[in-house]
C-alpha cells in the first residue's frame, strides 16, 4: 500500500525526491526491505531520502538495497558516540553499532546528515568528546569528498508525560508548574555551561 501510494505520486506529479518522514525508516529492518524490494519490483525510477534512520542494522546489504532502490541521501540519528550517553536515551543500540554503520556508508555513494544530541541525562566532557571524536574519525574519509554533515544539538527538548520531563523535575530543572508550550531543555550539569 506504501509504494502504491508512492506510485501515484511519482507519475501523478513527477517529484524530484520522495521523502520517508518517519520515525526511524529502518526499523524494523524487515519492513524496510520489503518496500524497498517493492520499490524495486515497480517499472519507475524516483529518487528517495529518509528523515530517520538508526545505525542498527544499516550494514551494507541494507545500504546497497537503499541505493538499487534510488536513495542518494538520509537522516541519520544516533544521538550520540557514546555508550553511556545511548543507554541514558535508551537508543537500543551501542557505540559499535554506529561505528559499524559509518564504516558501512564510508564504502558508498550516500551523502548522510548526522544528527547528535548533547547534554542529556549523564552527559559530561567525556561522553561529549567520545561524540566529537566519533565525528573526526569516522564522518571524513580521506581523498573524496566530503559526503557526511554532523548536526550537534545543545541540550534535550523537554516534553510533558516523558521520563526526561520528570528527570528534569527531579533535578529542578523544571518547578511543576512549567508551561510546557514554552521551550525547555535539558542540560546536564556535568557539562558546567
Amino acid at each position: 500500500e506504501v509504494v502504491d501510494e508512492i506510485e501515484q505520486a511519482v507519475l501523478k506529479y513527477k517529484p524530484r525526491t520522495v521523502e520517508f518522514v518517519d520515525s526511524v525508516f529502518n526499523d524494523p529492518p524487515e519492513h524496510a526491505r520489503a518496500l524497498l524490494e517493492e520499490i524495486l519490483r515497480r517499472p519507475w525510477k524516483a529518487d528517495f531520502t529518509a528523515m530517520g534512520v538508526q545505525p542498527l542494522h544499516l550494514d551494507r546489504e541494507m545500504l546497497d538495497l537503499m541505493w538499487r532502490a534510488g536513495f542518494r541521501s538520509f537522516m541519520i540519528t544516533p544521538e550520540s558516540a557514546s555508550d553511556t550517553m545511548l543507554s541514558s536515551y535508551r537508543k537500543g543500540f551501542g557505540r559499535e553499532d554506529v561505528i559499524h554503520a559509518a564504516e558501512a556508508l564510508a564504502h558508498t555513494g550516500f551523502s548522510a546528515w548526522w544528527c547528535f544530541l548533547l547534554g542529556g541525562p549523564g552527559e559530561n566532557h567525556a561522553t561529549l568528546q567520545e561524540s566529537l571524536d566519533f565525528c573526526r574519525r569516522y564522518l571524513r574519509v580521506p581523498g573524496r569528498r566530503p559526503r557526511n554533515v554532523a548536526q550537534l544539538f545543545f541540550g534535550v527538548r523537554l516534553y510533558p508525560g516523558t521520563d526526561l520531563w520528570q528527570a528534569a523535575l527531579r533535578d529542578g530543572f523544571i518547578k511543576p508548574d512549567a508551561d510546557p508550550i514554552e521551550s525547555l531543555w535539558y542540560v546536564s550539569r556535568e557539562l558546567n555551561v
